[in-house]
């Protein structure tokens, strides 16, 4: 076997996967969507798992979205109305990866979740693995989000991944996350630099730290105008 461009194979396989992650919008304050990109090079350990923090006050509108119930998050069957994004997986060996779900064809939705492995919320990610004439069934990945509870901010860690199906290898080279649920997730309102940061896991029981810079802006347009009312239905004296 060789490495990339015909080179030499490593012993063991470097793991060195990169994360592009933010909002679709700068505005602080503001409602936005939400994209992440985790990639690694051919030639590379597979991918195995992922676990990333989000930027304080990066946040969503839970009240906003039912959540997608048991057995239900666990078979794939959930509601469109949980459903708050979609996601893009490539595959594959080479330059040009194998894209799932394929163009043209329905978006792999991502749904959100009660309780999952201890956490007080989570993500049901369903990916129909067809490509061309070939259907490998549909391939359920949970994922559990806990809250912080000094900063509420949001860690997202991910099941292993799949590696192999129905005997053929999957060999993940590319996960595209998209949030973008009209009116749920919402900008902090600091401009202040921030960062996405995790740890990705290959499948070998490697891991490797990743990040990715965030920051919003417009902050100086942001109002501040708190209300206080106090009553009491009590007689005074």
């Amino acid at each position: 076997d060789s490495g990339p461009a015909g080179s030499a194979c490593q012993s063991p396989l470097p793991f060195s996967p990169s994360l592009i992650a933010g909002a679709t919008t700068d505005q602080a304050g503001g409602y936005t969507d939400f994209s992440l990109l985790l990639s690694r090079s051919d030639g590379q350990q597979r991918i195995g798992g992922l676990q990333f923090k989000t930027p304080e006050g990066l946040l969503g509108m839970i009240s906003k979205v039912p959540l997608c119930p048991e057995p239900q998050a666990s078979l794939g069957t959930c509601s469109a109305e949980s459903q708050i994004g979609h996601t893009v997986v490539g595959a594959g060996a080479g330059p040009d990866p194998l894209y799932v779900p394929e163009a043209g064809q329905p978006p792999a939705p991502i749904y959100l979740t009660g309780p999952y492995r201890g956490a007080p919320f989570g993500l049901s990610i369903v990916v129909p693995v067809i490509a061309g004439p070939f259907n490998l069934g549909t391939v359920v990945v949970r994922a559990a989000i806990s809250i912080d509870p000094h900063t509420a901010q949001l860690t997202i860690s991910t099941e292993p991944l799949p590696q192999i199906l129905d005997g053929i290898p999957t060999n993940l080279r590319q996960i595209n996350t998209v949030i973008d649920r009209p009116g749920f997730m919402f900008n902090p309102t600091s401009c202040a630099p921030m960062e996405f940061s995790g740890t990705a896991e290959s499948a070998q029981g490697a891991t490797a730290p990743i990040s990715s810079h965030f920051q919003v802006g417009s902050c100086r347009a942001l109002t501040f105008k708190p209300n206080f009312k106090v009553s009491t239905s009590g007689k005074t004296s």
